[in-house]
């Protein structure tokens, strides 16, 4: 929770709950917003409406929590070394499916939450990347004697799930290994929350309770049912267990009977169906297994239809390994589902899968390099003038300058969409001079598409803005050609600009279009 102040007063989930209620017993609550931090799709003006409905820029909830993380690790260190922040190197991982904007939203809320003190350390770490280094360490798949050093990995968290491809293998000289990426990071958002929401759908259409009730009589008991209560039923949930139980908050209940006159069993009889039953005593809806079935059933085919996609793919043929982590990884129905789904590879998950992106990622601090390649999920490019070619050349970007034909919006790429991008590679250089009324500094815009075959920018989106400044005055005589190269070897793209002899290392700018 924010405090009015925007400091966070609590952070785990049912320590909330419980504060959210204690307050608006005290009459305190306003001077507080409590926040859901399950968000799956973040982008720079995303707001985050509080249990209260209040709503705060994401980036905010985002650095507060991130703040009061960085407080407790330092806290805890300082108790063992002197001056413990002169030389951390802070790990910030994230979903590989999530765009650059949203990576970039979250390097910009733990920069404000002090995590970047200038001297580069804070680093971005995709997840399933982390975890797939953890996974090949840990196993000593390194020393295996399988021929097949590849696998697939299926990162299931809360909100989302990444699956990646790998290959790795080792440098003769170092004896290091690498990591290659075979197949382009594929996922969607059907983390365990998804789950979550299947079921927080079904008990309000069986309660008969609108949003607005919910929001307005008992939010924090409810979201407790939701996020808590639930929780720990969804990630036991397996074939072996026949009925299961969900306590129902007595306030909840009270609401229901006074205001339907009637009670939750006799709301489940007029619901209609008999794998549904009611715990008076112990006032808890009895789920069967089937019925629990459904609110995973949607979920897992979504993560299933992936992964056998993705293992149809030409490259991936040979992949008969598939590494499962993440923390809805200890879900047995999910494991024994995907075993079912695909008999011919084996399937891994270690003693403790949630821990596998963390540990993974301090490893990858440690040598980053272990990545040797990275696919490219996306066309890159900048807008440039090309000599106009007739029957070539669409006659509508036609523009004379000087009694020269050139052909104007010309879309010049750095990358292409699934282009195998190494460590010691970059983009494509790409020559431009900036317009005559241009002073010393210009707005290069940075155009994407997921398609390969693209030839003015007008097909394209715009992915971001690069600022280039230190330009040579129109009027000064000198050079104005300016030289750009995109570097993609890491979880960010930067770019190199030289101009006049001069070389700038610039950061792309996903959320300035």
């Amino acid at each position: 929770m924010l405090s009015s102040f925007k400091d966070i007063e609590v952070f785990k989930i049912t320590k909330a709950h419980h504060s959210i209620h204690m307050l608006k017993a005290s009459g305190n609550l306003h001077n507080y917003v409590p926040c859901n931090l399950f968000i799956q799709n973040v982008t720079h003006d995303l707001m985050i409406t509080a249990l209260d409905g209040k709503k705060l820029p994401a980036v905010t909830v985002f650095s507060k929590a991130l703040q009061y993380m960085r407080k407790i690790v330092i806290d805890d260190l300082d108790k063992q070394v002197a001056h413990p922040n002169r030389s951390i190197l802070w790990i910030l991982t994230v979903p590989a499916i999530w765009s650059h904007a949203a990576r970039q939203v979250m390097r910009t809320a733990a920069t404000q939450a002090g995590f970047d003190s200038g001297n580069n350390s804070l680093m971005l770490a995709l997840e399933p990347e982390a975890a797939s280094i953890y996974c090949i360490e840990i196993d000593d798949l390194l020393h295996s004697a399988s021929s097949n050093n590849s696998h697939l990995v299926v990162d299931c968290g809360g909100g989302t799930v990444d699956i990646a491809v790998h290959r790795w293998g080792k440098y003769p000289v170092t004896d290091e290994f690498y990591v290659d990426e075979i197949h382009k990071v594929h996922g969607g958002p059907w983390g365990s929350f998804a789950v979550n929401k299947q079921f927080d759908l079904f008990l309000k259409e069986l309660l008969q309770l609108s949003d607005t009730e919910v929001l307005t009589h008992f939010e924090a008991q409810w979201n407790k049912l939701i996020y808590d209560d639930f929780e720990q039923s969804k990630c036991m949930f397996g074939p072996a267990d026949r009925l299961i139980k969900v306590d129902i908050p007595s306030k909840i209940v009270k609401y229901i009977r006074n205001k339907n006159k009637a009670s939750i069993e006799g709301l489940i009889k007029l619901y209609g169906n008999n794998l549904l039953e009611w715990d008076d005593e112990e006032e808890a809806i009895v789920i069967s297994h089937d019925f629990m079935l459904g609110f995973f059933k949607p979920v897992f085919d979504q993560i299933i239809h992936s992964i056998d996609s993705i293992l149809k793919s030409p490259e991936c043929r040979s992949v008969n390994k598939i590494m499962l982590v993440g923390g809805f990884a200890v879900n047995q129905y999910l494991y024994d589902d995907i075993a079912k789904s695909f008999p011919n590879c084996s399937l891994e998950r270690g003693q403790n899968p949630w821990l596998s992106v963390v540990l993974g990622a301090v490893k990858f601090g440690k040598n980053h390099d272990v990545i040797r390649s990275r696919l490219m999920r996306q066309t890159l490019g900048i807008e440039t003038f090309d000599d106009f070619v007739h029957g070539y050349h669409d006659e509508k970007y036609k523009k004379k300058v000087e009694d020269k034909l050139y052909c104007t919006k010309v879309f010049t790429k750095f990358f292409d969409v699934d282009e195998k991008i190494s460590v010691e590679q970059s983009g494509t250089e790409v020559t431009f001079t900036p317009a005559a009324n241009v002073e010393d500094k210009c707005q290069l815009k940075v155009y994407g598409s997921y398609d390969k075959d693209v030839k003015y920018v007008d097909d394209c989106y715009v992915a971001g803005t690069v600022v280039i400044d230190g330009l040579p005055s129109p009027r000064s005589g000198l050079s104005r050609e300016v030289k750009v190269r995109a570097d993609a070897t890491g979880p960010q793209i930067t770019i190199t600009a030289k101009c006049n002899g001069n070389t700038k290392q610039l950061k792309l700018d996903f959320l300035l279009k």
